[in-house]
């Protein structure tokens, strides 16, 4: 079954170095689990199983001026389902509005994974 979610964001890999940014796939908001779905379409791993590569933000601690979030890849063993922590991501003042994540081996000081918002949601984290 095709997952259908409202809210869709861009992803980008940011060079560091270069400050140029590539496009890296897309983002949907889950309104029911609260959390973002990442659908990452240029990962060596996604050309090779025929499907996209997909993590999950899931925020984990939030304030006024900064949301903290897990990065969650799903494995399923034995028939079981589970989500597992394999990085981490971070919303601030500083990230204008931006979801700045990290999560090995794929991203690194000089390549970042970048989820932008839309304006609404980088006005005011506490409304």
């Amino acid at each position: 079954m095709k997952k259908t979610y409202n809210n869709k964001f861009h992803l980008w890999w940011l060079n560091t170095i270069t400050n140029k940014r590539l496009h890296a796939g897309l983002a949907y908001f889950n309104e029911e689990k609260g959390d973002y779905s990442l659908i990452l379409r240029s990962l060596e791993t996604s050309y090779e199983k025929k499907r996209s590569f997909e993590v999950f933000l899931r925020p984990i601690l939030t304030g006024c001026t900064s949301i903290y979030y897990r990065v969650e890849k799903v494995i399923s063993c034995r028939g079981k389902v589970n989500r597992h922590t394999v990085g981490e991501a971070f919303l601030n003042e500083k990230t204008d509005g931006e979801v700045h994540i990290t999560f090995e081996p794929y991203t690194s000081s000089e390549k970042k994974l970048i989820l932008t918002l839309n304006k609404k949601q980088k006005e005011n984290l506490c409304a």
